[in-house]
């Protein structure tokens, strides 16, 4: 008998079916199909827009060519966002915009309706009986088409505000604040909680599979872990990249009594979802690589794009703002008694805030907008920063960019104002907590 079944996984299929760019459109093909079937079987009708079979035929087959036609554009244009979204800001950003409603929506009004006419098409009778013509199917058709011109204006004006880096970075920013909400509770707890030690009794639980920790089910695993005397404590945080027989977690009884490794590999690895790529649905970090990515695309030789790159840090700063109140530190699910039955850990607010400014400084250590537009990040950082230890994290990361402007930037004039931003964020990390000012220029 096993030791626990195997546990399905319905969130992690309603996460994949809503990034989906074929759901949708799949959906509307069959729903055109059995509609046409439907509405073909009723006869007669008041001629609202043709009066004949042959006339009907001829407007199904334009509609048809012309809906074809317009959705292969869609399709086109949809392609070359992909691509100018992945060269020009971030590759990382592709789910997000195969995810887009607005894309999945319109595909599927121009496919349900193409599907909808050649459907109806096969249904008509042959010659110009009257009396047996589907008037009220062939009107479906025509509000279908209103539907589609309306979808094809809507889609215009959605891609090209899609694609604005302002739109980019916005989405990004609320999907990233989301998953820090759900993540991490703002509550006034000071203090991170312990990861519980692995005693010498522990089974390592072993990956099945090589890839990203997107997910885990800690609610199942609580549920587990209680009903057979567990303590399970993760290794891999979220959004890390595993390899394949490499530790996932250690297990042990409450007792110190004996388990077999062989009967937990299956059902515990069935808890967590791995896959070829990251994604924000418990990945913070993942939200910050992405904004992260388009700062420094940005400011590379390439596209010399400082403003965008000031304007990727001003979103940065709404994120590590929200971390820096918040609790932050590994999960820890304890059953009714108090006692801790699954262990997470979790990047601390120094991972993040390195995780956010590291890379952006270090490429940008020449380029004063962009040093200014950092130093605001930590001043506000610092600002919202709930202890003394993420103080110093800030203070830290003050004492490095400092001294990557001394050594990169050669006008004086520039470095002063640079010299200017860090004395501000120096008396935010101190406890001043100062007005912000405006040191990055119009």
């Amino acid at each position: 008998m096993a030791l626990f079944r195997r546990i399905p996984r319905p969130d992690a299929l309603a996460g994949y079916l809503s990034e989906s760019l074929w759901l949708l459109p799949s959906l509307a093909v069959t729903s055109g199909i059995f509609g046409a079937s439907l509405l073909a079987v009723v006869r007669g009708g008041p001629p609202l827009f043709v009066s004949g079979t042959d006339s009907a035929r001829q407007i199904l087959i334009t509609i048809a060519g012309a809906g074809i036609t317009v959705t292969g554009t869609v399709f086109s244009l949809s392609i070359v966002v992909l691509e100018m979204a992945s060269s020009q800001y971030s590759p990382r950003l592709l789910r997000n915009f195969l995810a887009d409603r607005g894309t999945q929506t319109t595909l599927s009004i121009f496919l349900g309706t193409v599907a909808y006419c050649l459907s109806l098409l096969r249904a008509l009778p042959r010659g110009s009986d009257n009396a047996a013509f589907p008037q009220w199917a062939v009107a479906g058709a025509f509000v279908l088409v209103l539907a589609s011109l309306a979808a094809l204006v809507y889609y215009m004006h959605h891609i090209s505000q899609s694609i604005r880096v302002e739109s980019i970075l916005a989405d990004v920013e609320q999907r990233t604040l989301a998953t820090i909400r759900s993540r991490y509770p703002e509550t006034d707890t000071v203090g991170v909680a312990a990861m519980p030690p692995v005693p010498e009794a522990a089974v390592r639980v072993p990956v099945d599979e090589s890839g990203f920790l997107q997910a885990v089910d800690l609610t199942q695993l609580l549920v587990v872990a209680q009903h057979h005397d567990l303590v399970v404590r993760l290794r891999p945080l979220v959004g890390e990249h595993v390899v394949a027989g490499t530790t996932l977690a250690w297990v042990w009884r409450t007792d110190g009594g004996e388990l077999d490794a062989a009967r937990l590999s299956e059902p515990f690895n069935d808890l967590v979802e791995i896959s070829f790529e990251r994604t924000l649905a418990q990945d913070v970090a993942f939200g910050v690589r992405q904004l992260v990515d388009i700062a420094i695309r940005a400011i590379s030789p390439a596209v010399n794009d400082p403003t965008t790159a000031v304007d990727a840090i001003s979103h940065l700063a709404v994120l590590l703002s929200a971390l820096a109140g918040r609790e932050i530190g590994p999960r820890l699910l304890a059953d009714a008694d108090g006692r801790v039955r699954v262990a997470l850990d979790s990047c601390d607010f120094a991972d993040y805030l390195g995780a956010a400014c590291d890379q952006i400084r270090r490429f940008g250590a020449k380029e004063p907008a962009v040093l200014v537009a950092l130093l605001g990040l930590l001043t506000d950082t610092a600002c919202r920063a709930r202890d003394d230890e993420r103080r110093k994290a800030v203070a830290d990361q003050i004492a490095l960019l400092t001294t990557d402007a001394e050594r990169e930037i050669v006008q004086p004039a520039d470095l002063n104002g640079v010299a200017a931003a860090a004395e501000l964020a120096r008396r935010a990390a101190r406890g001043d907590l100062p007005e912000r000012i405006a040191g990055s220029g119009p």
